[in-house]
C-alpha cells in the first residue's frame, strides 16, 4: 500500500501524523471537548476578574445612572411588574381584596446590571433529552467574588388551544373560561422561547441579588413617581397607550372591564398606574391572563374555606405521572 493511502486513526485528545509520500508531515490536534469548554470558560472569568481589578465599579455613579434611567417615562412603563397572588383581608374594611406581589422586571435588572458593571452572566444547557432540558443561569459578581446560581429542568411541552394536525397531544383540561387547551410536545422555535424566557428570569431572580438593596428602593419610588407624573399629563392619551398593549397581547378592552370590574372609562391615572406593571407581567410570561382570571374569581382565594380541597394538580404534572405509573405497576 502507498504511504499517501495509510492512515490511523488517533484516540481522543491525541495528535495524529499523516505521511504522504515519504515527503509530506501533516499533524492534526484533538481536544477534549469538556475540557477545552473548562479551560475558555476559565479564562474567561479569570480575565473579567483583571479588568475588575483595573476599573472598579463607582456605586454612586451606579446609582446616580439607574435613577437617570427611572427618570424616563418610558423606562419606567417597563420597570415593574405585578402579579395577583390571590385574596387579603384589608384591615380596615374588613373585605377580602385582590393582592398582587410587585417587584422589578427582566428589563430593568438587565439595565441596572449594566450599570452596575463587572457582573458575569453565564447561561448554558447542563445536558438535553427528547423530552427535558437542563438549563443553569449564573451571575457573578467578579468584583467581590460573589454570585448565585441556578439550575431548572425544563420539560419540552406547551399549552394549546387548537392541536394543528400531526402534532401529538399529551393531555387536556379546561380553563377558567371553559375553554379546552391541550398540552402537546413543542417544537424547537417553541422550546427556544421557553428556554429563553426562564433564561431571562433567572437573569433577573439571581441579578437583583448582587445590587444594592437601597438603591432598588430609591428607584421603586422614583419609577411610581415618573409614571404618576406622566399619566396625570394626559390621562386619555396614557388610557389608549395601555389599552394597545394590553390588545396587541390578546387582551381587549372588555376582558379588562370586566377584570375591574367598572367602565374603562372611569380608569384614573393610579388606575393606569396599576395597569402597567400588570402589563409588562404577561409580556414577559411571569403568569397568563388566565391565570389573572382565575385569581379575580377567587379560584386562588387567600380567605379561609369550609372544607379545603388538596391542592390542584398541574396537568404537565399529571401527564408525567400517568406516563410513570405503567412503569411502577410492572415492577
Amino acid at each position: 500500500m502507498p504511504a499517501s493511502e495509510v492512515s490511523k486513526t488517533a484516540p481522543k485528545g491525541s495528535t495524529t501524523v499523516v505521511r504522504q509520500d515519504l515527503a509530506e508531515e501533516v499533524s492534526v490536534g484533538y481536544e477534549i471537548a469538556p475540557t477545552a469548554a473548562a479551560a475558555a470558560a476559565k479564562a474567561e472569568i479569570e480575565a473579567r476578574i483583571l479588568a475588575a481589578r483595573r476599573w472598579p465599579r463607582d456605586v454612586d455613579q451606579f446609582r446616580e445612572d439607574i435613577l437617570k434611567d427611572c427618570k424616563r417615562p418610558r423606562f419606567a412603563e417597563n420597570a415593574l411588574y405585578h402579579k395577583p397572588v390571590g385574596n387579603k383581608k384589608n384591615p380596615q374594611t374588613g373585605q377580602w381584596e385582590q393582592a398582587f406581589a410587585i417587584d422589578f422586571s427582566v428589563r430593568f435588572i438587565e439595565s441596572a446590571i449594566q450599570a452596575f458593571t463587572n457582573v458575569h452572566v453565564i447561561a448554558r444547557i447542563e445536558w438535553e433529552t427528547d423530552s427535558q432540558s437542563k438549563l443553569t443561569v449564573g451571575v457573578l459578581d467578579v468584583q467581590r467574588n460573589t454570585g448565585y446560581q441556578t439550575d431548572v429542568v425544563l420539560d419540552k411541552l406547551v399549552e394549546r388551544k387548537e392541536v394543528k394536525q400531526g402534532r401529538r397531544t399529551r393531555g387536556m383540561r379546561e380553563n377558567s373560561y371553559g375553554d379546552t387547551v391541550y398540552l402537546v410536545d413543542a417544537t424547537k422555535d417553541e422550546f427556544r422561547n421557553v428556554m429563553g424566557a426562564e433564561r431571562s428570569k433567572l437573569i433577573r431572580d439571581n441579578g437583583k441579588r448582587l445590587l444594592p438593596r437601597d438603591v432598588l428602593d430609591e428607584c421603586r419610588a422614583q419609577i411610581e413617581t415618573t409614571l404618576a407624573t406622566e399619566n396625570a399629563k394626559d390621562p386619555d392619551s396614557a388610557k389608549k397607550r395601555v389599552l394597545d398593549k394590553f390588545a396587541a397581547l390578546g387582551v381587549s378592552a372588555t376582558m379588562l372591564r370586566d377584570y375591574l370590574g367598572r367602565p374603562l372609562e372611569t380608569l384614573s391615572p393610579k388606575d393606569l398606574q396599576d395597569l402597567t406593571p400588570l402589563y409588562n407581567g404577561l409580556k414577559d410570561g411571569e403568569f397568563s391572563w388566565t391565570d389573572v382570571a382565575r385569581t379575580k374569581e377567587g379560584e386562588d382565594d387567600m380567605a379561609p374555606k369550609p372544607s379545603a380541597e388538596p391542592p390542584r394538580q398541574s396537568l404537565r404534572d399529571k401527564v408525567l405521572a400517568s406516563e410513570k405509573k405503567p412503569e411502577e405497576d410492572k415492577k
